[in-house]
């Protein structure tokens, strides 16, 4: 579980919290949290207002979620050694990428490259 504090400016700053249950927290260079729970992730602006959520359950659970590039998201599945790209609203920007296929076996994390790949 985890307890995010939060700034709410006005005249005055008052601090406020929100408990949120999650497995793992992101945020990209715009702000947004990514709050992955299992095999779901939910993106929210910096207010915490609901932008979108991702969810892919014959994939099993997300093992690495990587917003670098918050235009092209990397979503990791380890059970089954593949990624997906995502876009800002978490479509699919192209058919998994399978890297048992590329003979990238046991591969733990994947995170995007600064020339449109991705490192493993």
């Amino acid at each position: 579980m985890l307890l995010l504090p939060f700034l709410a400016f006005a005249q005055e700053s008052v601090p406020w919290s929100r408990e949120l249950v999650a497995d793992a927290l992101e945020i990209d260079r715009f702000g947004n949290i990514y709050l992955v729970k299992g095999n779901v992730v939910a993106k929210y602006d910096a207010e915490m207002n609901f932008l979108c959520a991702y969810d892919n359950y014959p994939a099993g659970s997300m093992s690495s979620l990587d917003v670098s590039n918050p235009f092209k998201v990397i979503v990791f599945y380890s059970e089954f050694n593949k990624l997906m790209y995502l876009d800002s609203k978490f479509a699919e920007l192209r058919s998994p990428i399978m890297l048992d296929d590329a003979e990238l076996y046991n591969t733990k994390v994947v995170c995007s490259s600064s020339f449109g790949g991705f490192w493993i």
